[in-house]
């Protein structure tokens, strides 16, 4: 049961890191020209209109792609009545979402050119029910290929789009425009493959539409809860710090978002798979928990020592130290919680599988308080006495993120931590140790930084072979991940995604 399990989300895990890889690339050429050109104002801005459309984004995807996947999974016979009823709302609320954004705007005082670039992002929000409902109904089924042919699609557009626009001078307002029809873009890849898992459209079932908002509703206020206090850094501090500092904290926290790549993609992977053993198999699903957790420590630990130990290195390539420099700081905090990070994001996908969506809204709720209490000291004191307020927005999110991690153990489904691999973690952290090692012997020896990362990892990985952190079974996991069959899966991905963004 367990190698069966394990080979299906390796497959969409390993489709999926094709998929990170083609973002990665638009997203790292992006980063290398774009905040340099814009400086840290306008890219402040821009991060600004990021944040705030996310925090009403969630009025629209209404739970997100939790209660839609987790109905698929369970029948998905009736993925297309599901997939109909989770449409059926949201574009009223798209409308809904947009006005309030405008009210909102009005109310902060921003700027005429802050507020148009806020409305423009929050356009996006009309179609991002759909893709949100179209995700859902793809990651059901396990049929990740699809969400990542959009996704690709996306990303490439908005690398050949943007790019073009900066070499032609375009000013921050058209960016926003262009990212904006990137996103339309990931919609009708989308919507363009929705007959492999919904041949046609029933009718509207509004009692089951009816249904879906009631059964929705913790799902709902967990994302907005979320997304409250994941995304209120930046609007507190273009209150309380110079815009600037928006600019440093949206730099090295994209970077940081963006660093997140494995537990998302993981959890995506794995979160229908879950949803479908909480109510059939118990001891499998305990199994898979105690394995993704495990997972995400031995991934997360060379990752944070990594981004800590390079943080000066990255900001200079991607941003200038010109500019940025100050921003610096604020990457190495953020990275030294990535860890917890990792942790929260797979005992956050647990809790959903396993039907303890209301529990969690309660932690994230609790969580928006104490962030902005957080954040108002530490801003506070951190641009009195660094001249950096983003530096104080960062220690509030890794100290938010630990205490969430208390309390998702304390949630999680009896059993799961009883029989819990506890020495192979002990092992991996040995090895995260050599690691930092090795980065401060190349820091001595003068080493070129990313000869030194690449040593410093494969430290990492031979201390864990030699020390036997990883079973058979987990080893031949990560195999599975680049196997013919998988390779050429991926293969055809990319293919269609090119004749989708043509």
């Amino acid at each position: 049961m367990f190698a069966q399990i394990a080979r299906g989300v390796a497959r969409n895990t390993s489709i999926m890191f094709l998929q990170q890889a083609v973002t990665w690339g638009s997203t790292f050429v992006l980063m290398l020209i774009m905040p340099r050109y814009l400086g840290p104002v306008e890219f402040g801005w821009l991060f600004l209109a990021i944040s705030i459309t996310q925090i009403f984004r969630v009025i629209v995807e209404y739970g997100g792609n939790y209660l839609v996947a987790k109905n698929v999974a369970r029948s998905p016979e009736r993925s297309a009545q599901i997939l109909v009823d989770a449409l059926g709302f949201r574009t009223a609320l798209g409308v809904v979402s947009i006005v309030l954004i405008v009210a909102f705007t009005f109310l902060a005082g921003y700027s005429a050119t802050l507020r148009l670039i806020i409305f423009i992002y929050a356009i996006g929000l009309l179609w991002q029910g759909a893709i949100t409902a179209l995700y859902a109904t793809y990651q059901g089924r396990e049929m990740m290929q699809y969400t990542s042919i959009g996704a690709i699609a996306e990303r490439v557009f908005n690398s050949i789009a943007v790019i073009t626009a900066i070499l032609l001078g375009a000013n921050v307002v058209v960016l926003a425009v262009l990212f904006v029809i990137g996103g339309f873009m990931q919609f009708i890849a989308l919507a363009g493959f929705r007959k492999r898992i919904v041949p046609s459209f029933p009718r509207i079932d509004w009692a089951e539409t009816s249904a879906q908002i009631r059964d929705g509703l913790p799902y709902f206020l967990f994302a907005v809860f979320s997304m409250v206090y994941y995304r209120i850094d930046s609007v507190m501090l273009s209150k309380m710090s110079p815009a600037a500092d928006v600019g440093w904290y949206g730099g090295a926290f994209r970077f940081f978002e963006t660093m997140q790549f494995f537990p998302v993609i993981f959890s995506t992977a794995i979160y229908p798979v879950l949803s479908r053993l909480w109510t059939d198999e118990t001891h499998a699903h305990t199994r898979a928990i105690q394995k993704s957790v495990e997972f995400m420590i031995m991934i997360g630990i060379p990752i944070a020592i990594g981004l800590v130990g390079f943080s000066r290195d990255i900001i200079q390539l991607f941003y200038g130290l010109s500019q940025f420099g100050p921003a610096v700081p604020v990457l190495q905090v953020l990275s030294a919680g990535l860890l917890v990070v990792c942790i929260d994001i797979v005992l956050g996908t647990t809790l959903l599988s396993s039907d303890r969506q209301k529990q969690q809204s309660i932690v994230a709720l609790c969580a928006i308080p104490a962030k902005l209490g957080l954040n108002f000291v530490l801003i506070n004191y951190s641009q009195a006495r660094y001249g950096n307020g983003a530096l104080g927005a960062a220690v509030s999110t890794v100290l938010v993120e630990a205490g969430i991690m208390v309390c998702f153990l304390f949630l999680v489904p009896r059993g799961v931590f009883n029989e819990f691999p506890y020495r192979p973690i002990g092992k991996a952290l040995v090895a995260g140790t050599l690691m930092g090692g090795v980065i401060l012997l190349g820091r001595l020896l003068g080493f070129q930084w990313v000869g030194a990362a690449v040593l410093s990892l494969a430290v990492y990985g031979v201390v864990l072979v030699l020390a036997r952190a990883l079973e058979p079974p987990e080893i031949e996991f990560f195999r599975s991940f680049f196997t013919m069959k998988n390779l050429k899966r991926a293969r055809s991905i990319l293919g269609l995604a090119r004749s989708n963004s043509a």
